[in-house]
């Protein structure tokens, strides 16, 4: 009776080692300051709330006001190029009202 415990344990510990791990998401932040972000994005450093990279996609938060239509237009080719990649697609999604944030816009650039 003593050994009951002992192979419960065992025996959880074998089938743990058994089950995948579990896989982490594939996301990149870039901590830079507002300047650093302006020359990646193209867009004014003050406009841009985040960056990071996401399953191979990059996505900027930014305050739409403070954008151009001209910045925006050239912000994908932009970004994909200071990767030394070509632009594949790209879409602008409002996301103002969900994330809390009012006039904030999510650009999801994905390159090649």
């Amino acid at each position: 009776m003593k050994l009951a415990p002992i192979m419960v344990l065992l025996s959880m510990v074998t089938l743990a080692a058994c089950a995948r791990a579990p896989e982490q998401p594939n996301l990149l932040l870039l901590p830079a300051s507002p300047e650093e972000l302006g020359a990646f994005t193209g867009m004014p450093g003050n406009a841009v709330v985040s960056v990071a990279r996401i399953d191979g996609q990059d996505v900027v938060i930014y305050f739409a006001d403070r954008v151009s239509e001209q910045q925006l237009a050239a912000s994908p080719a932009r970004i994909c190029a200071s990767m030394e990649e070509r632009l594949v697609r790209y879409e602008v999604e409002e996301i103002g009202q969900l994330s809390g944030l009012p006039g904030v816009d999510k650009l999801i650039v994905t390159c090649g």
